[in-house]
């Protein structure tokens, strides 16, 4: 099961309730068993993002769950921050070069004025690439080399959890639930965002 978590501060459209509405499948879950397998994905590119999913893991592992926090690190630093008291299954990916690019192009955009500046969706598009060129690189260095994926695949999880924006990790639910790695063309992702702009549409 993949379950995928939105901030209950960026809830602004009808649209956040269909996010959230996953969380029933991981609460049902919860209740049902004593101990759940639970892995979270969580790319590091920013303290408030790797902050909100660690104490997601945390809260699974104080309550007795078995958690492991996978994070492909895109903007080198945040691996040297402990952000856990409870979770000790931390999985690392060193970045590769052209990742670390990525990271610190990243690193150099001011994302505060999306919450102080009136902006139009169109100023929003360089962001929005920049996010899908580091997800798609994260994906494309699993496949070249998959043997942290075949250990996991190892251990059943119960539930993948991770933010919604982080579609690369509908793959690695796929391989390490089904076994196989889903492939992410081009016209794969614009199958993605026109159901996301059909859905904006709608709300």
């Amino acid at each position: 099961m993949a379950v995928q978590i939105q901030r209950f501060e960026d809830w602004k459209t009808p649209i956040d309730m269909i996010f959230y509405s996953n969380l029933i499948p991981l609460l049902l879950l919860i209740s049902s068993v004593e101990s759940a397998r639970f892995l979270v994905y969580c790319p590091l590119f920013a303290h408030s993002h790797h902050t909100f999913l660690a104490k997601i893991a945390d809260t699974f592992s104080e309550a007795g769950h078995n958690v492991t926090f996978l994070a492909p690190i895109i903007v080198e630093g945040y691996e040297n921050i402990k952000y856990w008291k409870h979770t000790k299954d931390i999985i690392y990916i060193q970045p590769d070069e052209e990742l670390k690019d990525l990271g610190k192009v990243m690193k150099s955009v001011e994302f505060s004025k999306y919450w102080t500046e009136d902006l139009t969706v169109f100023s929003m598009i360089p962001s929005i690439k920049l996010f899908q060129k580091m997800l798609f690189k994260i994906y494309e260095n699993f496949k070249k080399d998959l043997r942290v994926l075949d250990s996991l695949k190892n251990r059943k999880f119960d539930a993948i959890i991770y933010e919604v924006f982080a579609f690369n990790a509908i793959g690695i639910d796929h391989f390490v639930v089904s076994m196989t790695l889903e492939n992410f063309s081009n016209s794969g992702v614009s199958r993605y965002q026109n159901i996301v702009s059909s859905l904006f549409r709608h709300s």
